[in-house]
This record gives structure tokens, sequence and C-alpha cells, in this order.
């Protein structure tokens, strides 16, 4: 009951975080780059952690990935490395992922992968196949695996040019 109980507290924070942000702009990168990556929400004495990454494709419609550790693209008070360094052997696990198509949309059905440093995709495959019309959010799959390293997200089958979007990750601390 009390698991329940957080589970859904962590839920309503992250949905509140999420519809009460104001966006911002945003350059274009010539590479297809993360243009900026914050952190939201941090609420240590609640257990949870909200990163935005807000992301644009090339002009050829490619994506480069993004590394947490070794990135200059965040904002706000932490570097990237930072904010991977407040998630790591913190007891922190990837609880859900929230996407957002921009305004000028990736192709539909596009892929997002998010990989530990031994290349597993620690969303288990979930976010595949992306609207590029609507946000969607997943859970993560299965049983929480703690964050240990650095994170990368890459993706896949953007294909528009300069097609934008928004990925949300809340990180919940491991349920004692």
């Amino acid at each position: 009951m009390n698991f329940l109980k957080k589970t859904i507290q962590i839920i309503l924070a992250f949905l509140i975080m999420v519809f009460c942000i104001v966006p911002y702009n945003s350059a274009f990168g010539a590479d297809g780059e993360v243009v900026t990556t914050e952190l939201l929400g941090t609420s240590r004495n609640k257990g949870t952690l909200v990163v935005k990454v807000t992301w644009t494709a090339a002009a050829g419609g490619t994506k480069a990935n993004f590394v947490f550790r070794t990135s200059t693209s965040c904002t706000g008070s932490m570097s990237c490395s930072e904010i991977m360094d407040s998630l790591t052997g913190q007891g922190y696990y990837l609880y859900a992922v929230r996407t957002i198509p921009g305004t000028t949309a990736p192709a539909a059905n596009y892929d997002i992968t998010i990989i530990d440093t031994e290349s597993v995709d620690i969303m288990g495959g979930k976010l595949a196949n992306r609207s590029a019309t609507a946000a969607e959010y997943v859970t993560a799959p299965g049983s929480p695996q703690p964050i240990y390293d650095d994170l990368t997200i890459t993706w896949a089958n953007v294909t528009n040019a300069n097609c934008t979007g928004t990925v949300y990750l809340l990180f919940a601390l491991y349920p004692n």
C-alpha cells in the first residue's frame, strides 16, 4: 500500500511538473543535436528528479546521439555531468519517459533508446514507434534498475529536416 501511494505521488508530481513548464527558445543544431538539457523539479526529499531534454534534428533529418556525462548542452544550475553525478550511485532509477514532438514534427514512428554504458536499452524498447503528433508517456519495464553510470539517448527514423521534440526523463529513488 505504501509503495502504491508513493508511486501515485511520483506520477502526480511528474505530471504537474510537465504541464506547468514554460517553453523557452532554442537554436537549431547543424548536425542534429540536443539543444538544451536541464534538471527540473529537483525534489530529493521526495525522491524524484526530472530532466528535460530539448532536441533538434539536422537539415538532413538525422539526429546525433546525446551522451549525458560529456555533453555541454545542459542549462540551469547544473551541468550534464553534475546531473549524472546526482543520479549515479544514489539509488535513482528511470521510472518513466514522456516524449513530445515539436511543431516541426519528426516522422511518424520515430524511435528513441536510452542506453547505459553496457549498451542496454533501459526502457526495453518501449520508446520505439513514437507519435509524430501526440505526446506519449511510458513507464520503464520490469523491476527498477538503478543508474550506475552514464546514459546515452539515441534517435532513429527521425527523417524530417529540422524537426524538434522534447523528452522528459523521470527518475525516482528505489523504493525501500
